[in-house]
């Protein structure tokens, strides 16, 4: 090998570092622009008690909490927060979201809803909790798997078939 050739690989290999470089650099500027905007994150729990509780919550009562996370720089207005049940068509929008209006989550904070549970009485399951933004934007959290969601997606149909159906029937008989 020559000094031609020796020059001819210095150069490949500089091309390559280059090349591995700008990817890096590339994907660092995506993630930073990406963080830029508002990114919210939703975590949901049901059966928790709470210690200390202040007046409008009970103590040894069951809740289910919803804790909104603004992962984002940009500041975020949440209006409401609710889940929509698994089985069942519906769902239900949290009072707390309601009563203490929208609230502001500012870069890297984080708020929480709750909800009294009836004791005694069987709920349906969750299929999901969301938060919708004051720019009409709604964040979804499964806290089943996908899977479970999507797999009941054919029983979810079929109750609102029998419950369309059956709704006609009654209306047919009222008349």
């Amino acid at each position: 090998m020559d000094i031609r050739d020796w020059l001819a690989l210095l150069g490949v290999m500089t091309g390559l570092v280059g090349a591995i470089a700008v990817a890096f650099s590339s994907g660092v500027t995506w993630l930073e622009y990406r963080r830029g905007g508002s990114i919210v994150k939703i975590k949901g729990r049901r059966g928790w008690t709470l210690m200390n509780a202040a007046p409008p919550y009970k103590e040894n009562q069951p809740y289910t909490s919803v804790t909104v996370y603004n992962r984002g720089r940009r500041p975020t207005i949440i209006n409401q927060v609710g889940e929509a049940f698994l089985f069942k068509s519906g769902g239900g929008i949290y009072s707390d979201s309601m009563i203490y209006g929208p609230r502001n989550l500012e870069e890297e904070g984080a708020t929480d809803f709750l909800a009294e549970e009836k004791v005694g009485k069987k709920r349906p399951a969750v299929g999901y909790f969301y938060a919708n933004t004051r720019s009409g934007r709604s964040y979804r959290y499964y806290p089943n798997t996908r899977v479970v969601y999507w797999l009941s997606l054919p029983i979810r149909k079929s109750h609102r078939l029998y419950k369309k159906i059956t709704d006609k029937k009654a209306k047919s008989k009222r008349d």
